[in-house]
């Protein structure tokens, strides 16, 4: 069902502008109906050409507390449709979505706090090619600037991380990605990561890591229960880098990758 507080559409030379606010009430067999808020706007233009053409201009939406951008254009040929856009998730508050519609999902979502952002993008221009599926070139990034995570339940415990990542599709189709850094920090624990993988749906992906932790022992045996009895003091630090096929990450074929590891 559907539950429509507005909507707006008007021509403009040619083009349709387009204003909606809504209510779509969610089936599940879980959880019953959940309201989901949905927002949106933009304009949907139709540029003069030898061929169709299609153009979606200055879209933005808001679906479950989720901000969503889109700028399109499309031109359908013969046996392929030209594609040029840029879509993706903008400067998304975690926030908004844990103690929005995402709690309604998962409960526990409404006891985290969090002033984290995230922005999701993804550009694409080439071809889409009728009769082999082939997609258009795409590259996509994911970026969350340092932010503290914390739970109402461990009011001592905070994390903070940070990501930008990218991922891209090559000449010959395949899927390649790299997280260009990857860090996580707590109280007595810091991890940092790089790394990269190659034709991830593959039928063997190539994948290389540079990776480190430090493990601070008298900060972390505080969160062990006093009736343990557990004491520990000093630092641990590992590292990891190098790199392995996918199939080489069994207890069987380990050996023949190049990881390298270091613990102290």
């Amino acid at each position: 069902a559907l539950s429509v507080q507005k909507f707006y559409i008007q021509e403009n030379d040619g083009a349709l502008e387009i204003d909606a606010k809504g209510r779509a009430m969610l089936a599940t067999n879980s959880f019953g109906r959940i309201p989901v808020p949905i927002e949106m706007s933009g304009n949907l233009e139709f540029p003069e050409d030898t061929v169709p053409a299609v153009a979606l201009k200055g879209f933005k939406a808001r679906f479950a507390d989720i901000p969503l951008v889109a700028d399109a254009d499309l031109r359908m040929m013969e046996g392929r449709t030209g594609v040029k856009a840029r879509v993706g998730i903008k400067d998304c508050r975690l926030n908004d979505v844990f103690h929005g519609f995402a709690r309604n999902i998962i409960p526990e979502l409404g006891k985290v706090t969090t002033d984290a952002r995230i922005t999701m993008m993804a550009e694409c221009d080439g071809d889409y090619i009728h009769s082999t599926g082939k997609l258009p070139k795409i590259h996509a990034t994911v970026q969350m600037p340092e932010s503290v995570i914390s739970h109402e339940d461990l009011d001592s415990l905070e994390i903070r991380l940070s990501l930008a990542a990218a991922g891209s599709t090559d000449s010959r189709g395949r899927i390649n990605a790299r997280i260009d850094s990857l860090k996580v920090e707590t109280k007595g624990l810091a991890m940092d990561i790089r790394g990269d993988g190659s034709d991830l749906l593959g039928p063997d992906p190539a994948l290389r890591v540079d990776g480190s932790l430090l493990a601070v022992l008298d900060s972390l045996v505080k969160f062990l229960p006093d009736t343990l009895g557990v004491t520990a003091t000093g630092n641990i630090t590992a590292n990891i880098d190098g790199e392995a096929l996918m199939s080489q990450l069994s207890i069987y074929n380990f050996s023949r990758s190049s990881l390298n590891g270091r613990i102290s």
